[in-house]
């Protein structure tokens, strides 16, 4: 499930100063934490197994009594955070979720809304090992057993008991939140990151945190550890303040889901009367769902930068662009369904298929139009049929990131047509490298 970019802005973190200035009206926590505090305030996105093996402490640091390793914090608990994925797909990545319990995952409700579930699979230990990626254990995914649209969390149900050989992540719901907490989250589908920062009081909701931790789509329901190793905060997305342009992170402290449901999982588990390590059982089945319904939201989270399920027509055809004075639109036809994972229509047959999510599907899309402008660019209605085109991948066009999920891909086919009302459509498809498949 993805919301729609509408700066179009092609914001990433990636490419931008991971140390942002925090404005100075914020309502920051001002106290010193009786938790003691992480030698390293600032850290932007790095590879767990980097962290464990190499203690990050801030330049000029001193050490004193209160303070805490964060390569120790993290060393037990890593491997219970978890990317959620389409049927075992990694690129098709959903978001980032949480063990709490020994089959219960934690993850924001708009990161899983309007599919089944079951199509579902997480992947937990997934890290880069020098050289080689190793993605670690993958399961599949049950059930919803709880979840509110409001507060944006769900609890999911897994299959195979994952938190007996992953470990779990204790959580804390005190009211105590500590200022410069550890994420863990997988961005962009890249192996597991810690970053640190710090957390601030949001002014866009009174639930919510603004959080200037490292992070990108994918990060959605990273897991914010305190010096003491308890969960304390869920990481939600962006959130594009439209006056200014600038991007608040925003995450759900779990204190607030305790507050408006004292006797959820989640509170039962901090107290103590739900056993986080037994098999976990709905007490009513009629709270038990596979599909949870989309939720319209007066501002929405920028999971996304590129895919947006409300620019499908009634036809099933993508909108790529609008048409302009000089410019005709442009469509993804639904035959795109045979050649990308997860997309939202369904044409029948089946294709050789990209090994990249929706998301990088509209980019990947973006991409191909800008390369055949004497097509896309012609609103010519005298215009005679175009055969089918086959670009070779080229790294400088799609970037280091696209190009490295279409690593097996070495040509794409595209079929170009030049509809009746003036507007394109296409769909395309990859070759793979001989030998892959």
């Amino acid at each position: 499930m993805s919301f729609p970019n509408q700066i179009g802005t092609g914001y990433s973190t990636t490419t931008r100063e991971f140390q942002p200035v925090v404005p100075a009206n914020s309502q920051t926590f001002s106290y010193a934490s009786t938790e003691g505090s992480f030698r390293c305030s600032r850290l932007g996105q790095t590879n767990i197994r980097d962290v464990l093996k190499h203690e990050p402490v801030d330049t000029g640091h001193m050490s004193g009594p209160y303070d805490v390793s964060i390569s120790e914090v993290l060393a037990p608990l890593w491997k219970g955070v978890g990317l959620i994925c389409f049927q075992g797909h990694v690129n098709d990545q959903f978001g980032t979720c949480t063990l709490i319990g020994k089959d219960l995952a934690l993850i924001p409700y708009h990161c899983i809304e309007d599919i089944d579930v079951r199509q579902l699979q997480v992947y937990f230990g997934y890290f880069l090992n020098t050289e080689t990626t190793d993605l670690g254990n993958v399961y599949t995914v049950e059930m919803v057993v709880e979840a509110d649209p409001d507060l944006d969390y769900a609890i999911i149900k897994l299959g195979g008991d994952p938190g007996k050989k992953e470990g779990i992540v204790p959580i804390s719901t005190s009211s105590s939140i500590y200022a410069q907490p550890a994420l863990l989250h997988y961005p962009l589908a890249k192996p597991l990151k810690a970053s640190i920062h710090t957390f601030v009081q949001s002014n866009f909701a009174q639930n919510l945190l603004n959080t200037y931790h490292d992070s990108d789509y994918g990060s959605s329901g990273g897991t914010y550890i305190s010096p003491s190793g308890t969960m304390v905060a869920m990481h939600l997305g962006l959130k594009r303040q439209f006056a200014t342009s600038n991007v608040s992170r925003l995450a759900l402290p779990l204190h607030k889901i305790r507050e408006m449901f004292p006797n959820g999982i989640l509170n039962r588990i901090a107290k103590g009367t739900l056993d986080p390590m037994e098999p976990f059982s709905p007490d009513r089945e009629d709270r038990v769902t596979y599909f949870l319904s989309p939720f319209e939201r007066e501002s929405s989270y920028i999971d996304f930068e590129a895919y947006d399920k409300a620019r499908f027509g009634e036809d099933g055809r993508y909108i790529l662009r609008e048409p302009s004075e000089k410019l005709p639109a442009v469509f993804i036809d639904k035959r795109q369904s045979k050649h990308s994972l997860s997309w939202d229509t369904r044409a029948g047959g089946s294709g050789e298929v990209f090994p990249i999510g929706k998301d990088d599907t509209v980019l990947l899309a973006e991409k191909l139009m800008e390369e055949y402008p004497e097509y896309f660019d012609d609103p010519s209605p005298d215009r005679p049929q175009v055969k089918t085109q086959y670009w070779d991948i080229d790294k400088k066009a799609l970037g280091k990131e696209l190009f490295k999920k279409l690593k097996n891909v070495r040509t794409i086919g595209i079929n170009p047509v030049f509809e009746k009302d003036g507007s394109w459509e296409f769909h395309f498809f990859p070759f793979q490298k001989k030998g892959k498949k």
